[in-house]
């Protein structure tokens, strides 16, 4: 069961092994992911977390790039909806 900083991790080391990721890609995105990782962990717990951090490394590898914090978010929510979790209003992840 992973935290938000253990996924942090994962997720940079992901995007550092690519032929050529931009030098600043992932530090761009760092402050907002990790907002999405504390509120998924906050509401789920660490196995949402481990699950979207697995689909971001994933996305990654296949893209070649990060996914957008925006798609990030609609990703969370939607594996959150799967869970039968609420998702307040006011929650980060329901930012557009």
């Amino acid at each position: 069961m992973a935290n938000p900083y253990y996924a942090l991790r994962r997720i940079r080391r992901a995007r550092s092994s690519l032929p050529s990721p931009p030098s600043s890609q992932f530090e761009t995105h760092r402050d907002e992911y990790e907002t999405i990782l504390r509120a998924i962990h906050d509401l789920a717990g660490g196995d949402a977390v481990d699950d979207i951090s697995g689909w971001i490394i994933v996305q990654t590898a296949h893209d070649q790039t990060l996914p957008t914090p925006q798609v990030v978010r609609r990703r969370a929510l939607s594996l959150l909806r799967a869970r039968d979790v609420a998702v307040p209003e006011e929650s980060p992840l329901r930012r557009s």
